[in-house]
């Protein structure tokens, strides 16, 4: 037996509980948690800011999780949310602390991400990635088939 399933989930599993513990090690000193992370990466990315509808999207989290998420970091400071267009459409953006945080995540990310792909080439990552994508999608479709 060639022991794929074993060799697949083993590692998709390890990579994700990876990503979490460096979330925690490096994010605890900003007194952020991993879903908190996430948000103020994509906003970082998104300078003019998102609704929270695509907020959910980019985060790949539903709306409860984020809702609270953003009421902590709006209490906190790092997250403004403008009134006015309806409660999912309204823009959030960062702060200029929420910015200058926005930065530190980023250079970290950037740091482990390079860390984590050494040793594979461009051509190489962008294989690796788009096979996953793949790999993703397909279960994404048998779900779908078989019944959420």
């Amino acid at each position: 037996m060639d022991k794929r399933y074993e060799r697949f989930s083993y590692l998709i599993s390890n990579i994700n509980r990876n990503l979490q513990k460096l979330k925690n090690i490096e994010m605890s000193e900003l007194g952020l948690k991993g879903k908190a992370v996430q948000i103020i990466y994509h906003l970082y990315q998104n300078e003019n800011g998102v609704s929270f509808s695509q907020l959910c999207m980019l985060c790949d989290e539903d709306k409860g999780a984020v809702s609270r998420t953003l009421k902590e970091l709006v209490g906190q400071g790092y997250v403004t949310i403008q009134e006015g267009k309806g409660k999912y459409k309204n823009p959030v953006k960062l702060t200029e602390i929420g910015h200058k945080t926005g930065q530190i995540v980023a250079s970290k990310i950037e740091r482990y991400l390079d860390f984590g792909s050494q040793g594979i080439n461009d051509k190489s990552r962008e294989e690796l990635y788009s096979s996953l994508e793949i790999v993703s999608n397909n279960l994404q479709k048998v779900i779908k088939e078989i019944g959420e």
